[in-house]
């Protein structure tokens, strides 16, 4: 392409390529580290947990994990599947739960919100599996 054929691209310019170069920052470490204890504190870190449970309500400026505390149910359980006591949203596998126990816990939470709150809360996790249409194998692994 000549620029004598497209006159109106004659004063443009386009950047073909571009290097950054990062310098090291004791802050931008210290951010990292801070930033990781909270989350140790908040998140479960090394238990067996399905992560968040539910998305946040939208446009009611409250996390569905103070929702769930505000209805009195941190610690509730259902056989080993027990919302934690440290983060509402999150829910644990104690010991040997299973799909079903899960389910129930899940189920009952999300009546007891709506119940108490009027909220419908929707879930951020995803069902897979044969257990029945609201099979439910959520990853109960341990984070890391």
């Amino acid at each position: 392409m000549h620029p004598q054929e497209y006159p109106a691209m004659q004063d443009l310019a386009a950047i073909v390529t571009v290097t950054f170069r990062l310098l090291p920052s004791a802050s931008a470490k210290e951010r990292q580290q801070a930033y990781l204890r909270k989350r140790r504190l908040s998140q479960l870190v090394g238990e067996r947990t399905t992560g968040s449970v539910y998305r946040n309500p939208p446009g009611m400026g409250v996390s569905t994990e103070k929702v769930i505390e505000k209805a009195g149910l941190k610690g509730f359980r259902v056989g080993n599947a027990e919302v934690s006591k440290v983060h509402a949203n999150f829910f644990i596998n104690t010991g040997s739960s299973n799909s079903r126990e899960m389910l129930e816990l899940i189920g009952l939470v999300k009546a007891k919100v709506k119940k108490e709150f009027g909220i419908q809360l929707q879930k951020e996790i995803q069902y897979v599996g044969p257990f029945c249409k609201y099979s439910l194998v959520v990853s109960l692994t341990k984070s890391h």
